[in-house]
């Protein structure tokens, strides 16, 4: 076989592991961030302006034009999702498609960059795969928000590739030009992600482990510096656009109370776990509680720390004796580091998609530890090569079973906070989570014990998460609201706002309690103070379109409602407010297609039913209407509206009278 044919195994190979570990994820929808990133992103729609993806960070739309909200600018990742939505709409399958895409294709770099580190086609081909199919994987190309780990490691890893390729013995040009383009792709990857800032280390790594076994330190240590030079001239041009786009180059995103030791003692904690997630990937999650580390003596941070330490040690003595070694670990060791500032993360200080890069590392290192094992074991009854096989086989089965039971976790915001509230009961941000998609569906009991759950949690977390608490008292007042406890549910929204006074998710509680209280006035002050801290918010101009119809201000609604759905056209609510709007207003032929856009986005909501199946009674068609209305109140049987408006059409059938429907 020759060596091209070999490589076209291999690759194939690669890619069919890839695709079957995770071909499945195209049948899974947009979960979690992905409702805000895309679905409700009004930058991702046609008519908005190219530039406005390279002026903010990923939740700029929320708050255009006041400067970054994140440490989050990611232009090239909402570029992309921008084109996807361009060419094929908000199709969930496409854009996992996309995902499934960047991570086959990172796959394939990741074997020519072994294959250049090893020469060994056996040892580059093995760690492909074991990349291909790593649980750890698993939420960078399934959810997909993640698209940019995976958009990001393509970028991070062509750029290494090549300065591999100019590190042979070629002509000055191919040098240059190979170096060039290197630094080229390093700097499409940095505006994927910050994590690819690690860049310069890793190459300053690859330096100092491969330079000539006879170099001194000083020597290694000056190339390393010299070679890693132009890659900090990029980073240096990409920090430009960013801090003018966001006014800063980080920012504090969490605000946890740790002490000085307590931080560094958490960061090697984090390190030991990221560590021990990658060999032995079980028990995964997709929100992993934070519980920082505060004293040395706890038996988890002495592991950490003799860890730490003897890998240290390993990688310095294996510099000389065994460098492919040493630069693997230090590969999976640097490109970590970012994640280890643990107030300029998110709120889920440790999460699986963050291993995507670094895991490169891991997968080089595991094949050199296996194939040295074999190598010192030589089993007399069966050959090095196919004990190698053997065990390549069984750790992928391994991995890939991994990998398919995680996929329906994704499918639904309902299946993967299940999951995650299972396998992380003390998340009192996946408690709130959960509770809000119980009570979507009605099940306002269920949704009361998450949200108290919620609040427990949180008030005895450590560090204390007091917009937790608050978070939790708003579903409880939902849920308050949804069963005609009033009073109940504006005491809720008090406790809320008093934890969280500048959270306009609580003012928007409050003020729709009010509405149902008849206080429509206190409620749109509520709403305008709401807006003034987030006044692209669709669900608080949307608020205030309902107050302005309850006062029967109809143009005054109808721009409300206009407004919310420009920040995001699929928000059904505010397609069926218009249609009740303009239903209120006489304009019954405008309000039923408004009316029928909302029950076309949101099937399962009775009261969009019962708003359509009112219009129709109005403009008489009867039967149309009663269809409507059955439908409503055969997904709420309990829903009085719909039940007042098939009474009166029961009369109009009769009388042939004018309708005079009930809209909610």
């Amino acid at each position: 076989m020759t060596p091209k044919q070999r490589h076209g195994l291999s690759i194939a190979a690669i890619l069919l592991a890839g695709t079957a570990a995770y071909g499945l994820s195209l049948n899974d929808g947009f979960v979690w961030d992905d409702g805000f990133q895309i679905v409700r992103n009004p930058f991702l729609r046609a008519g908005t302006a190219w530039r406005s993806l390279f002026t903010m960070d990923v939740w700029g739309y929320t708050l255009p034009g006041s400067g970054g909200i994140s440490n989050y600018y990611r232009p090239l990742q909402m570029l992309t999702y921008r084109l996807i939505e361009g060419w094929a709409g908000l199709k969930p399958a496409v854009f996992h498609a996309v995902n499934i895409g960047f991570h086959l294709l990172a796959c394939v770099v990741v074997y020519a960059i072994l294959y250049e580190l090893t020469k060994r086609w056996s040892w580059a081909t093995a760690g492909a795969l074991l990349f291909a199919v790593h649980p750890m994987h698993a939420e960078a190309v399934i959810w997909v928000s993640a698209l940019t780990e995976t958009g990001c490691a393509l970028f991070y890893f062509l750029s290494f590739w090549l300065f591999l390729l100019a590190q042979k013995r070629t002509s000055r040009w191919q040098r240059s030009w190979r170096i060039g383009v290197s630094v080229l792709l390093f700097l499409v990857a940095l505006f994927w992600k910050e994590m690819a800032l690690t860049m310069p280390g890793i190459v300053a790594a690859w330096v100092i482990c491969f330079a000539g076994a006879s170099e001194r330190w000083r020597v290694r240590i000056r190339r390393a510096v010299l070679w890693s030079l132009p890659y900090w001239g990029a980073i240096g041009l990409y920090l430009l656009p960013r801090i003018k786009a966001l006014g800063y180059f980080s920012r504090v995103q969490q605000a946890w109370v740790l002490t000085r030791t307590s931080y560094v003692l958490t960061d090697i904690d984090l390190i030991g776990k990221y560590w021990a997630k990658l060999l032995v990937p079980v028990k995964l999650n997709a929100f992993y509680t934070f519980h920082p580390v505060t004293r040395i003596a706890e038996p988890r941070e002495l592991a950490a720390i003799a860890f730490l330490a003897v890998s240290a040690a390993l990688i310095l003595w294996g510099i000389k004796r065994a460098p492919l070694a040493s630069f693997a670990a230090a590969w999976t060791f640097l490109t970590l580091a970012p994640v280890l500032a643990l107030r300029q993360v998110g709120m889920n200080v440790f999460t699986e998609r963050y291993l995507y890069i670094p895991s490169l590392g891991f997968c080089l290192l595991l094949v050199w530890a296996g194939s040295e094992a074999i190598r010192r074991w030589r089993p007399r009854t069966l050959p090095a090569q196919w004990a190698g096989a053997a065990a390549l086989v069984v750790v992928m089965g391994l991995y890939v079973a991994q990998d398919l039971r995680r996929i329906p976790d994704w499918k639904s915001d309902a299946t993967l906070y299940a999951a995650t509230v299972e396998a992380s009961p003390d998340s009192a941000f996946m408690h709130n989570s959960y509770g809000q998609v119980l009570g979507d569906a009605h099940d306002y009991a269920g949704a009361e014990q998450q949200y108290l759950l919620a609040i427990a949690d949180a008030a005895a977390a450590q560090p204390p998460q007091p917009f937790q608490v608050a978070d939790g008292y708003v579903g409880l007042a939902g849920v308050d609201t949804a069963r005609g406890q009033y009073d109940h549910a504006l005491n809720a929204t008090r406790r809320a706002m008093k934890l969280a006074p500048q959270w306009y998710g609580a003012k928007v509680a409050a003020a729709v309690v009010l509405m149902h209280l008849g206080r429509p006035v206190e409620a749109r002050e509520i709403l305008l103070q709401a807006a003034r801290i987030q006044p692209n918010d669709e669900v608080i101009v949307n608020a205030l379109g309902v107050v302005a119809l309850t006062l029967r201000q109809y143009p005054v609604a109808e721009l409300y409602f206009r407004r919310a759905l420009a920040i995001d056209p699929s928000y059904a609510a505010s397609w069926s407010n218009l249609g009740r709007t303009e239903a209120e207003a006489g304009q019954i032929a405008q309000a039923i297609p408004d009316l029928e856009r909302a029950v076309a986005l949101e099937p399962n909501n009775s009261r969009f039913h019962a708003n359509l199946g009112g219009a129709l009674m109005i403009a008489g068609r009867f039967g149309e209407a009663r269809a409507e209305l059955a439908r409503a109140l055969a997904l709420d049987p309990n829903y009085a509206p719909a039940q007042h408006n098939l009474a009166l059409l029961e009369k109009l059938q009769k009388s042939h009278a004018p309708a005079g429907a009930e809209q909610r």
